[in-house]
């Protein structure tokens, strides 16, 4: 495994495979920096996971779902 959790001005670096065995503490690690991390398989880049700010997808998204929800009755 390659992890490098980043330092400074470094992104953290995370595998597929780590990812699989890891997710809630990679996720966590990655919320708590509050800097994106590059996700490689196999030694190639393929993904970029980008912390979100705080209450900023709830702050949007319940109310979308709310209206939708209360369509269905």
């Amino acid at each position: 495994m390659t992890t490098d959790t980043g330092t400074g001005d470094t992104p953290a670096v995370y595998t597929m495979s780590e990812l699989a065995v890891n997710l809630a503490r990679i996720i966590a690690e990655i919320e708590a920096s509050g800097k994106p991390a590059f996700i490689t398989r196999k030694g190639r880049f393929i993904a970029i996971i980008q912390p979100l700010k705080p209450g900023g997808v709830e702050s949007r998204v319940l109310p979308v779902m709310a209206r939708e929800l209360g369509h269905d009755h």
